[in-house]
Protein backbone atom coordinates (compact mmCIF):
# COMPACT_ATOMS: atom_id res chain seq x y z
CA UNK A 1 0.00 0.00 0.00
CA UNK A 2 1.32 3.44 -0.88
CA UNK A 3 2.94 5.49 2.08
CA UNK A 4 0.20 8.30 1.07
CA UNK A 5 -2.74 6.17 1.49
CA UNK A 6 -1.78 5.04 4.65
CA UNK A 7 -1.36 8.67 5.84
CA UNK A 8 -4.29 9.48 4.21
CA UNK A 9 -6.30 6.28 5.86
CA UNK A 10 -4.81 7.29 9.32
CA UNK A 11 -5.74 11.33 8.88
CA UNK A 12 -9.69 9.55 8.25
CA UNK A 13 -10.03 6.98 10.86
CA UNK A 14 -8.35 9.63 13.86
CA UNK A 15 -10.64 12.15 12.68
CA UNK A 16 -13.77 9.70 12.91
CA UNK A 17 -12.98 8.54 16.19
CA UNK A 18 -12.27 12.55 17.45
CA UNK A 19 -15.66 12.85 16.47
CA UNK A 20 -17.07 10.21 18.44
CA UNK A 21 -17.88 10.19 22.31
CA UNK A 22 -18.46 6.87 24.87
CA UNK A 23 -20.99 7.61 27.12
CA UNK A 24 -22.18 5.32 29.56
CA UNK A 25 -26.12 6.06 30.18
CA UNK A 26 -25.85 2.84 33.12
CA UNK A 27 -23.65 5.76 35.11
CA UNK A 28 -25.46 9.05 34.86
CA UNK A 29 -24.10 11.35 37.21
CA UNK A 30 -26.94 13.14 39.14
CA UNK A 31 -27.33 15.79 41.80
CA UNK A 32 -29.44 15.09 44.40
CA UNK A 33 -31.74 17.26 46.64
CA UNK A 34 -28.63 17.51 49.66
CA UNK A 35 -26.52 18.80 46.65
CA UNK A 36 -24.57 15.22 46.36
CA UNK A 37 -23.58 13.34 43.34
CA UNK A 38 -24.83 9.84 42.89
CA UNK A 39 -24.46 7.95 39.55
CA UNK A 40 -27.55 6.22 38.47
CA UNK A 41 -29.05 4.17 35.49
CA UNK A 42 -31.18 5.93 32.80
CA UNK A 43 -30.14 3.58 29.95
CA UNK A 44 -33.86 1.50 30.17
CA UNK A 45 -35.42 5.12 30.36
CA UNK A 46 -33.90 6.48 27.97
CA UNK A 47 -33.85 3.68 25.39
CA UNK A 48 -37.41 3.44 25.72
CA UNK A 49 -38.02 6.89 25.43
CA UNK A 50 -36.63 7.46 22.72
CA UNK A 51 -37.77 4.15 21.11
CA UNK A 52 -41.44 5.05 21.69
CA UNK A 53 -41.00 8.91 20.27
CA UNK A 54 -38.60 7.77 17.61
CA UNK A 55 -39.84 9.74 13.73
CA UNK A 56 -36.75 8.31 12.30
CA UNK A 57 -34.69 4.83 11.63
CA UNK A 58 -31.73 6.34 13.32
CA UNK A 59 -33.79 7.36 16.74
CA UNK A 60 -35.00 4.13 16.60
CA UNK A 61 -31.67 2.53 16.31
CA UNK A 62 -29.86 4.81 18.68
CA UNK A 63 -32.74 3.92 21.17
CA UNK A 64 -32.24 0.14 20.95
CA UNK A 65 -28.45 0.89 21.56
CA UNK A 66 -28.75 2.72 24.11
CA UNK A 67 -31.16 0.69 26.09
CA UNK A 68 -29.28 -3.03 25.01
CA UNK A 69 -25.82 -1.95 25.47
CA UNK A 70 -26.09 0.78 28.11
CA UNK A 71 -22.62 2.37 26.95
CA UNK A 72 -22.49 3.94 22.80
CA UNK A 73 -19.87 5.15 21.02
CA UNK A 74 -22.13 8.30 20.27
CA UNK A 75 -21.56 9.92 16.79
CA UNK A 76 -22.12 13.79 16.12
CA UNK A 77 -25.78 12.48 14.66
CA UNK A 78 -26.32 10.92 18.03
CA UNK A 79 -25.38 13.97 20.40
CA UNK A 80 -28.09 16.24 17.95
CA UNK A 81 -30.70 13.41 17.83
CA UNK A 82 -30.17 13.06 21.76
CA UNK A 83 -30.00 17.36 22.34
CA UNK A 84 -32.91 17.31 20.74
CA UNK A 85 -35.02 14.64 21.82
CA UNK A 86 -33.75 14.51 25.76
CA UNK A 87 -36.15 17.89 26.86
CA UNK A 88 -38.89 16.36 25.42
CA UNK A 89 -38.53 12.88 27.19
CA UNK A 90 -37.18 14.78 30.26
CA UNK A 91 -38.47 18.38 31.34
CA UNK A 92 -37.43 18.47 34.81
CA UNK A 93 -34.15 20.05 35.16
CA UNK A 94 -31.78 18.06 36.82
CA UNK A 95 -32.46 14.54 34.42
CA UNK A 96 -32.30 16.84 31.65
CA UNK A 97 -28.93 18.29 32.41
CA UNK A 98 -27.30 15.56 33.57
CA UNK A 99 -27.50 13.49 29.90
CA UNK A 100 -27.07 16.58 28.40
CA UNK A 101 -23.72 17.39 30.20
CA UNK A 102 -22.39 13.46 29.78
CA UNK A 103 -23.23 13.60 26.22
CA UNK A 104 -20.95 16.91 25.67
Amino acid sequence: MPIRLVWALKRVFTVIIKDMKKVDFRKIEIENINGDKEVVDLSKVLGNGLYSQGKTLEVVELARSIWKDGEVELKEEDVKILEENVPQLFPTYIVKTAIINAIK
